[in-house]
């Protein structure tokens, strides 16, 4: 499926839900197509299909890469940029250590891809599958590569996110919104929901947000800041809720961070002077930020867009899923925006990932339960957390 329009992050998201890869040119239909043909897809770690089996083999690689004469340098720097394991290299001068090296081989991994001349791979016979493939032709290569190291779908996948309301807790936030407004006698269904109305919705589904409350006196403010501690953040009220990421930016250039009690009554009297009511909220670490929207679209429903953050960047790269979430989606969406890894142990990169994959299927669960419009911004590191949020809210007229 080749992706055309103006829209390919949407188009991606399609293509998921209907588990079709999306492919972007020739090459790597054919390698697609090489994968059918000698029984090799799907591929993909065998503990998401055999761990569960009391007294189950070790599991297997997803490939095996052999290279037989020239092309070592090129295969090692493709399989790493596609996340599969270094190759073999192999030395055809010595043919039963050659055939007993690759016996071995292919009884650790799933497929066997022959990297080398056809001429010089001819003669070697690997148990199946088994693919072959010249270090001469690289952009084929790259598209098998690429293919190979496509993960396996989960029994799972197709299965929604579960995350299920508090119903006391979503109650609660409906309880203290203010009354529907009508127009002509008719009820204004979008109730506009701040950043603080927005994470206590959130929140009620399970979402990690910010830890924050509002105060209208300085002893409110200290009575806060014995549950949050310190540093903390002290902020005006939000401005009406417009763009998010605008708004998250101004929030912070509005902030007052705060590392003693004395500042805290100092700053919230000041405050206070000049607002109503003031947040207090927690201090999240600088690091990786995500923007999550989800709005609808005409045909097919609410969509979660998911970008990162990047300053000064003129469009975010968007990756994109229909709602609700399905695992499967959540977990993809979430490999794609999970911490980089660099100077991270790798357990607590797939720890955060998969926070990061709950989360999105919570703020998902919320957004299906009461037709909401969300933008949100999501600190990364060290876990996952809403750190700003608006949103727009469907609400039905009251019953008279």
């Amino acid at each position: 499926l080749p992706l055309a329009g103006r829209d390919p992050a949407l188009h991606r998201a399609v293509a998921r839900r209907a588990g079709v890869p999306v492919l972007q040119d020739l090459e790597e239909w054919l390698a697609h197509g090489i994968l059918l043909e000698a029984g090799a897809a799907p591929l993909g770690p065998p503990a998401a299909r055999e761990s569960g089996r009391r007294g189950a083999a070790p599991a297997r690689a997803r490939a095996a890469l052999v290279v037989v004469g020239a092309g070592a340098d090129l295969v090692s720097s493709e399989a790493q940029r596609a996340g599969l394991p270094a190759p073999l290299k192999l030395d055809l001068d010595d043919p039963q250590a050659a055939a007993a090296a690759l016996h071995k081989t292919a009884q650790r991994a799933e497929v066997v891809v022959l990297c080398g001349p056809s001429s010089d791979t001819a003669e070697l016979k690997p148990s199946p599958p088994t693919l072959r493939v010249d270090p001469a032709q690289p952009e084929r290569l790259r598209a098998l590569l690429r293919a190979v190291a496509l993960p396996a779908p989960r029994p799972d996948d197709s299965q929604p996110v579960p995350a299920t309301g508090d119903a006391a807790r979503v109650q609660a936030v409906l309880t203290d919104l203010p009354p529907p407004l009508y127009l002509s006698g008719a009820v204004v269904s979008d109730e506009p929901l701040g950043d603080h109305d927005c994470k206590r919705l959130l929140h009620a589904y399970g979402a990690a947000v910010t830890r924050q409350a509002p105060v209208n006196t300085s002893t409110a403010a200290l009575r806060v800041l014995t549950k949050l501690g310190l540093p903390v953040l002290l902020l005006p009220p939000p401005p009406p809720a417009g763009d998010g990421l605008a708004a998250a930016l101004a929030e912070e250039r509005a902030a007052t961070l705060c590392t003693t009690q004395a500042e805290v009554k100092r700053h919230a009297t000041l405050l206070l002077a000049k607002h109503p009511y003031i947040l207090l909220r927690e201090v999240i670490p600088a690091g990786p930020r995500l923007r999550a929207v989800v709005s609808p679209e005409r045909g097919l429903g609410p969509v979660l867009r998911l970008a990162r953050v990047r300053p000064g960047s003129a469009e975010p790269d968007w990756q994109a899923a229909l709602v609700p979430l399905l695992r499967g989606e959540a977990r993809e969406l979430a490999g794609f925006f999970g911490p980089p890894g660099d100077g991270a142990p790798q357990g607590e990169s797939a720890r955060t990932a998969q926070q990061l994959g709950q989360l999105l299927g919570q703020l998902s669960a919320c957004a299906t339960a009461h037709d909401l419009r969300l933008d949100l911004l999501i600190a990364v590191e060290p876990e996952p957390v809403v750190v700003h949020a608006t949103g727009e809210l469907k609400r039905a007229a009251p019953a008279r």
